[in-house]
C-alpha cells in the first residue's frame, strides 16, 4: 500500500511540475514576443513591356501599313534592292523593362498558289550595322521565332531599325506566278533585366 501511495503521489508531482513548467514557459514566451511591427499599403506591380513600331525612325505607333515585295523571281535576289537594301522598319522599347524581341506572321493570310511557305523568307538586315538574319515565312507562321544577337535584346528607350527584304529559293513557286496576301508581320516584345 505504501508503494501505491509513494507512486500516485509521484506522478502527481511530475504532473505538477509539468503543468507548471508548461505555464511558465507559456509565459515566458509571451514576455519575448513583440507586439507586430506592420509594413501598410503595399503594393507589387510589374515593369511594363510596350514595344512600338515606325516606318520612319520618328513617328511610332502599334501598327503601320505593310509593303509590297514584288518582282521576285525564284532564286533571284531579295526584293526590294533599290531602297537602301530593304524597306525600313525601326522598333523602340517605350516600356521600363528590357525586351527580348520576337517575330511571327499570325494566321489569316491567303496564299492561292500555293507558294513554299519554306522557300521563301525575310531578310532583317541591322541599319546599324552587323550581320542580315534570315527566316523562313514558314517558321514564322508556326510562332514566335526569337531575333537573335543585338537585334533581339533592346534596352528601356532603345530602338533599333532593319531593313527588311524577301528572297525566294528557286524551287519556291510551280507555276507561271504566286502571291501572298493579308500578310502581317508581328514583333513581340517579352521584359526581361
Amino acid at each position: 500500500m505504501y508503494l501505491h501511495i509513494k507512486r500516485s503521489v509521484t506522478w502527481r508531482s511530475l504532473l505538477i511540475t509539468a503543468l507548471v513548467v508548461v505555464g511558465v514557459s507559456s509565459i515566458a514566451y509571451a514576455a519575448l514576443t513583440s507586439q507586430p511591427a506592420i509594413v501598410k499599403g503595399n503594393t507589387i506591380q510589374t515593369g511594363t513591356a510596350n514595344l512600338l513600331v515606325s516606318a520612319d525612325g520618328t513617328n511610332y505607333s502599334n501598327s503601320v501599313s505593310g509593303y509590297t515585295f514584288g518582282g521576285l523571281i525564284p532564286g533571284g535576289q531579295a526584293m526590294p534592292n533599290n531602297v537602301g537594301n530593304g524597306y525600313p522598319i525601326y522598333v523602340k522599347n517605350a516600356g521600363n523593362t528590357g525586351l527580348l524581341v520576337s517575330l511571327s506572321i499570325p494566321a489569316g493570310f491567303t496564299n492561292p498558289n500555293n507558294l513554299d511557305l519554306s522557300k521563301a523568307h525575310l531578310i532583317l538586315t541591322p541599319m546599324e550595322g552587323g550581320a542580315a538574319q534570315t527566316y523562313s515565312l514558314q517558321a514564322l507562321a508556326a510562332g514566335p521565332v526569337q531575333l537573335s544577337g543585338a537585334i533581339g535584346h533592346i534596352a528601356v528607350g532603345q530602338s533599333f531599325g532593319y531593313a527588311m527584304q524577301v528572297q525566294l529559293d528557286s524551287d519556291a513557286v510551280t507555276g507561271s506566278s504566286a502571291s501572298l496576301s493579308n500578310l502581317e508581320f508581328d514583333f513581340v516584345g517579352t521584359g526581361v533585366n
